[in-house]
């Protein structure tokens, strides 16, 4: 139940001592802190009005993610990338609106928690006291998933949080969105803020509760960290949706429930049913799902039927595909809806009803609002639960952020602009970023160039060309290789200007520095006229490709197909292409190296945070709050 009283009082003062904080005088790190010490408590603000807790779980292939995308009536949140985020539970922290959905953030195991973790795969109790690095040389089947957390505590760190889109950029650019082959055991939580518009679901049946909707990754035979999380998250929640396909009639298998959570038996791919119209068929899935019923409702759990069928949903094939091009079949399940329209039902049937009133539900829409009010149904928002772990994890972090704040904030910044006076100059990103950009605007400009398929077009499947070569050379000559060559280095030099800023930022957060004061490429450029002798060089290039090949037959015919093909013509445009983004990276280099110098110009400058006394002591009553909120849990 929802405990109320003196942790209340405690985060509403938080809350109103952060609002009145001027940050305005704080440096730039001092200021992107507080603005996540806001986030940070608003979400306790949240956790502690109390959770509705939905646990959605599914074999691999069960439609899981059909049926979820059908329930939010938003198909892209839950496209939130493959590799690490499938091996880890999704959050769905669903709000009332229309926005899109959050950016979504990634949580990190502490080491004393991945341990844990180890040990539940190992088969160990808690008595082990042995460290991850220890548990993950023993050996075991599960040993290549603790090697797995190894790898992305490395990476990441214990405890950390990351921003979910850097986070898998960064799994990316260290070889793959897979770690170690398995996922990222080490995620605590990934968490998205989900608005649902009210014309979808009307969300005040939770009176004000948060609710939470946990996409678990797909479990299984030989699925150990998958069915760990199913497990542990069951045990959390107020309603388990049990997701299966029915397609193979009674030979499905009855989903694993833990905890007491109230149930749904979600039936999906009842698309694929053989022969719904014959009695035998829809008698053998109905006793197969009476007997889970069966089982589930123990003591006060309680337990419903919902049926699922996304296609069925949307009036014809195109509006599917566009809600998911990946899932294709549309005529056959249409085909599917008829038979089941006539479907050879016993009465009152091994569910009483139940399965039937749920498959008529999604012949009607897909089966999505009788899911919402079996959901309503089950719900109870008068024992909406508190996460604990969750406030306990937070709480530290803000204490930890303030801490941040009130120290740097006050102190010589010496030893840290030491350390990123030193990154800076070894720091390689601006020169692969000036070779990424040459080349990139130099071949957008040259493979632009329509009279390449003019040229192209002059010769015949066989190679030969169909024109005589002077009116190739004309089309050559016709080439505005000057324009080419200056709408190049101007978009490449703006790009430049954006890059370099971005680059020096984050070293100059650490004096209070803007980047938009930097010289960037408006540094006086080189002498000469890099556009010109692009043009200069490039004729050359035309000459020796068109001259080289001119053979004189006597008669006027065109050279021999030989002679003269368009893969030499587009060798060419290669070295062009080349050509011009060498002569980008000459043009921006200095401005590059400017950079460079001005980021450590402002480093070497003494430095001295101030914060006001105002901040500092709104900071300090906001620390006591929350503290209290600290010591209070501890009693309880």
């Amino acid at each position: 139940m929802i405990r109320s009283g003196g942790k209340e009082s405690s985060i509403n003062k938080a809350i109103q001592d952060l609002a009145k904080c001027d940050v305005a005088g704080l440096r730039g790190d001092s200021r992107d802190a507080v603005a996540e010490l806001r986030d940070i408590v608003d979400r306790i603000a949240r956790i502690r009005r109390g959770e509705i807790r939905i646990v959605a779980a599914g074999a691999v292939a069960s439609m899981k993610s059909t049926t979820l995308a059908l329930l939010l009536g938003r198909r892209s949140v839950l496209r939130v990338g493959l590799g690490p985020v499938t091996a880890a539970p999704t959050e769905l922290r669903l709000l009332q609106g229309d926005e899109a959905a959050g950016p979504g953030s990634v949580q990190m195991l502490t080491e004393t928690e991945a341990a844990g973790r180890a040990r539940e795969l190992l088969g160990l109790g808690v008595d082990d006291t042995r460290t991850l690095a220890e548990l993950a040389t023993v050996e075991h089947r599960n040993q290549p998933i603790l090697a797995g957390m190894l790898h992305s505590a490395e990476l990441f760190g214990f405890g950390t949080r990351h921003d979910l889109d850097t986070f898998l950029a960064a799994c990316e650019k260290a070889g793959g969105d897979r770690i170690g082959g398995l996922g990222a055991p080490l995620i605590q939580r990934i968490a998205i803020d989900v608005p649902v518009p009210a014309e979808v679901w009307d969300l005040s049946w939770a009176r004000g509760r948060a609710v939470t909707l946990v996409d678990l990754p797909g479990t299984g035979e030989g699925r150990a960290l998958e069915n760990l999380f199913r497990d542990r998250q069951q045990e959390l929640a107020h309603i388990a949706l049990n997701i299966v396909a029915v397609t193979g009639g009674s030979a499905f298998t009855p989903p694993v429930l833990r905890g007491s959570p109230n149930c749904v038996f979600v039936a999906t791919k009842i698309d694929r049913v053989e022969q719904p119209e014959h009695p035998n068929e829809v008698r053998a899935i109905e006793e197969a799902v009476a007997e889970c019923l069966a089982e589930w409702r123990i003591g006060s759990r309680r337990a419903r039927v919902a049926a699922v069928s996304g296609m069925w949903a949307f009036a014809d094939e195109a509006s599917w595909l566009e809600f998911d091009p990946e899932n294709l079949g549309w005529p056959e399940a249409r085909a599917k809806r008829e038979a089941w329209a006539a479907a050879g039902w016993g009465d009152p049937g091994a569910t009483a009803g139940e399965f039937r009133a749920a498959v008529e539900a999604a012949l009607t829409d897909g089966g999505a609002r009788r899911l919402r009010e079996v959901i309503e149904e089950l719900a109870d928002p008068g024992d909406a639960r508190i996460d604990e772990l969750e406030e306990q994890r937070l709480l530290a972090r803000a204490d930890e952020l303030i801490g941040q704040v009130l120290a740097g904030d006050t102190a010589p910044v010496t030893g840290d602009v030491v350390v990123l006076l030193d990154r800076s100059e070894k720091d390689p990103e601006p020169v692969y970023d000036l070779r990424r950009v040459a080349e990139e605007c130099a071949v957008t400009a040259i493979y632009d160039c329509p009279d390449w398929e003019t040229i192209r077009r002059s010769f015949r499947a066989d190679g030969s060309l169909r024109v005589p070569l002077e009116e190739v050379r004309a089309v050559l000559a016709a080439i505005d290789l000057g324009e080419i060559a200056g709408a190049a280095i101007r978009d490449a030099t703006a790009e430049m200007d954006e890059v370099l800023r971005d680059w020096a930022q984050p070293y100059l957060d650490a004096v209070g520095a803007d980047a938009k004061r930097l010289s960037g490429t408006r540094v006086e450029p080189t002498a000469g006229d890099p556009a010109g002798r692009f043009v200069e060089l490039s004729r050359g290039l035309f000459r020796v490709l068109t001259d080289s090949r001119r053979v004189d037959l006597g008669d006027g015919r065109a050279p021999a197909p030989s002679s003269f093909t368009f893969q030499q013509v587009a060798r060419v445009r290669d070295e062009l292409a080349l050509l011009l983004a060498r002569m980008i990276i000459e043009r921006l280099k200095p401005a590059t190296e400017l950079a460079r110098t001005e980021v450590h110009s402002a480093l070497n400058k003494p430095v001295v945070r101030d914060t006001t006394p105002t901040v500092q002591r709104q900071l300090s009553q906001v620390r006591a709050s929350l503290r209290r909120m600290v010591v209070r849990s501890a009693a309880t």
